[in-house]
């Protein structure tokens, strides 16, 4: 009987211990695939997400944490592209070749991308110029296109999109108030 006791009484401190400190978990995938994932997690009043970037061999590449702000992934022409919008219309942007094991620098508010390339504005409010630059190559800077973008647009951009690898097509509110479009070469 006093063994029988002894294990009841075991038991319950065990569950007594276990029920102190449990810890819940308030946390559940967005998003888990091969190459990245996306977790949730709510502390207190607070958000955060947890992201992962995994190269195809599922080894980490990088690891990040937003509050607030769900980033998003996506996969364009092969690449992966981590988009945080800094919730002011601001968009910071990461790219990732999972394949090759490759990370780009952050870029400022991206407008358009392929598997080589980002093209954003030169200035935010009013620009006056494209640029284009390499996503993996460091040492090969960045090609400044100027454009007779208005003035009194804050974003004069109507739309933007690959006509080919080397070429874009630009629509866009010139400065003598006329929507314009201008096909540019890249030559990168």
């Amino acid at each position: 009987m006093k063994k029988i006791v002894l294990f009841l009484i075991m038991i319950l401190s065990l569950i007594t211990i276990y029920t102190n400190f449990k810890t819940t978990d308030n946390s559940k995938f967005i998003v888990k695939n091969k190459n990245y994932e996306i977790k949730e997690i709510k502390d207190d009043s607070n958000i955060k997400y947890n992201y992962i970037i995994y190269d195809d061999n599922h080894n980490e590449m990088d690891k990040g944490i937003t509050y607030r702000i769900n980033p998003s992934i996506t996969n364009t022409y092969g690449i992966l592209q981590l988009c945080i919008n800094e919730g002011t219309g601001l968009t910071n942007c990461r790219y990732y070749d999972t394949k090759e094991k490759k990370k780009s620098k952050w870029f400022e508010t991206p407008i358009l991308s392929n598997n080589k390339i980002v093209v954003k504005l030169n200035k935010l409010p009013n620009p006056t110029a494209i640029i284009i630059e390499n996503i993996f190559d460091k040492s090969n800077s960045y090609k400044k296109y100027d454009i007779n973008f208005s003035n009194k647009e804050l974003w004069p951009l109507n739309d933007i999109k690959f006509v080919s690898d080397n070429q874009i097509e630009i629509t866009y509110i010139s400065d003598s108030e006329k929507i314009e479009t201008k096909i540019i070469l890249l030559d990168f």
